[in-house]
This record gives C-alpha cells, structure tokens and sequence, in this order.
C-alpha cells in the first residue's frame, strides 16, 4: 500500500512538473532563420528523441517559445524557406528546435526575422537591368538556383525589404533573355531589385501598366521582349494602330507592349503574333519618336 501510494505521489509531482514546463511555454507568430544544422525534436528538451535535422538557412514559422534546461526552444508550425536537412517539412512542422544556448558560452542557433510580417503582398512586373542570383529567400546567404539576365521581365508577388536590400518573388518569366536558372527553377525565388545603402543602386526597373493607343510612325520590329536582343516575330508597318497594355523605359528605349491591333496597314507580323509582344515607341537618347500617341 506504501508502495503504491509513493508511485501515485510520484505521478503527480511528475505531471505538475511537466505542467508548470507546459503552462510556461509562449505562444508566439515567430519567424526564425537557422544559422546552423539542427536537430529537430519531439519535445523540448536535447533527451527528446530527433526525427532529423533542418539546414543553416532554413526559415520556420513558430508558434510556441520556451526556456528550458539553459536552452530557448522553439515550436515549428511550418517550414517557409528549406536549405536542406534529413527532416521533412512534414515531420519539422509540431517539433522543437533549439534557437539559443544560455549558458555556459552563450550561443545562437538562429536568428528572428524581424521583418517578416512585412512582406507586401504584389502584383507587379519588373525588367531586369542587371544579371542576377536568382536565390531560395530574401537574402545573400540564401543559396541561388542560378541567374536570370539582364533584359528579362518578371512578374512579382511579394516584396520585402531585408539587411538593406528590396527583394521581390518571382511568380512568373514573361520574357527570358537568358541565364542560368531556368524559368521553373525561378518562380517562387527570389531576386534582390535595388541595394538601399551604401552606394544605393538599382538592379531592375518596373513597368508600368497602362491603357493607351499608339499610331506608328514607322515599320517597327515586333519583339518578344522590351529589347533590341529579343528576337522579333515580324514588322507592324507605319500607321499601324496598337492599343498597349504595359510601358517601361529600358536601355535607352520607351517600349510598349501590345494588347491588340486596332487598325492594320500591313506588316509581316500578324494581329494574333504582335498581341503580347513589344515595340519600341522612341529612342531616348539621341531622341526620336518611332510612334505618337493618340
């Protein structure tokens, strides 16, 4: 009976134990990137058992927080950005990691996305004005899957500002002018479009959405892309009048891109092969207009 009574006793410190650990755990809407390889657990604790491991540079969503045993440990709810790691999403997400050491030797394991909740929600095209790393976050440590190059028009659904960069996700290649990464490695990634500071610089130009008619002046060159390196699909001859959709300045060239043919004058391009496509409008530089507004 002794016996039996001091297992019971037992039993409830045990569970008041884990109680008190329980009830002191925070719930959090946390964003962490990890700055080394760890080990994903069931519990918060290092004798809770690993299901595996999760990369340096993976970012996790987390939704509980806990000091514990000189370590603070976090609770994933979802994987965001994956480096790689023996952990699937699907085992990360309900499991713990560790995101500091306390002491002794205080030490970090990750790092909180401060920004993160201010990702803007897009719907933007942008032309590249230079080659870039086409990478799997907003950031230089994240690892690039290649590059797109200068000259290629994107669509963009995200936009953050991070460690003094403006990073946009790409959702689509609407126009390739080469590179490395391919057109699906690109969507869903991420490229840097301006450097705040120092030696602020510009890596990409937005184009503009319009509604506008144009009567060209001129036989002009129907291209796949607002640039004289895209290829053409034919000519729209002068008086031709276009109705655009999409306008951007690049590489001393207004360029507009052609929703439809509203009246023909001739050209070996057809109605159906302009739609979609770019013309050059003016010359910026010696100036010359190719096409007037109407």
């Amino acid at each position: 009976m002794a016996k039996r009574m001091l297992a019971v006793i037992l039993a409830v410190v045990l569970a008041a134990g884990a109680f008190s650990i329980a009830a002191s755990a925070q719930t959090v809407n946390e964003t962490w990137r990890l700055t080394t390889n760890l080990q994903v657990r069931n519990g918060a604790n290092t004798t809770a058992s690993s299901v595996g491991t999760l990369n340096s540079g993976t970012v996790v969503r987390v939704d509980r927080r806990v000091t514990q045993n000189n370590h603070v440990w976090v609770r994933i709810s979802a994987v965001t950005t994956r480096t790689g790691g023996t952990a699937t999403n699907a085992q990360a997400a309900g499991r713990w990691v560790a995101v500091r050491r306390n002491s002794p030797n205080a030490t970090n394991f990750a790092t909180q996305v401060q920004n993160q909740n201010q990702v803007q929600t897009i719907n933007e095209t942008w032309v590249l004005t230079a080659n870039l790393q086409v990478r799997n976050g907003s950031n230089t440590t994240f690892g690039s899957v290649g590059t797109l190059n200068s000259g290629t028009v994107v669509r963009v659904d995200r936009r953050v500002t991070q460690n003094n960069h403006v990073w946009v996700r790409i959702s689509a290649v609407n126009s390739r002018a080469g590179g490395t990464a391919t057109n699906a490695q690109a969507v869903g990634r991420w490229i840097a479009i301006r450097r705040v500071s120092p030696n602020a610089a510009n890596f990409a130009t937005q184009v503009q959405s319009v509604n506008q008619v144009w009567q060209l002046s001129s036989a002009l060159q129907v291209r796949n892309g607002p640039n004289t390196s895209f290829s053409s699909v034919g000519t729209l001859n002068r008086n031709t009048t276009v109705r655009v959709d999409q306008r951007v300045t690049f590489n001393n060239h207004v360029w507009v891109r052609v929703s439809a043919v509203t009246n023909r004058t001739g050209g070996t391009a057809t109605n159906a092969q302009a739609t979609g496509r770019w013309i050059a409008v003016r010359r910026v530089s010696p100036a010359s207009n190719f096409a007037t507004q109407q």
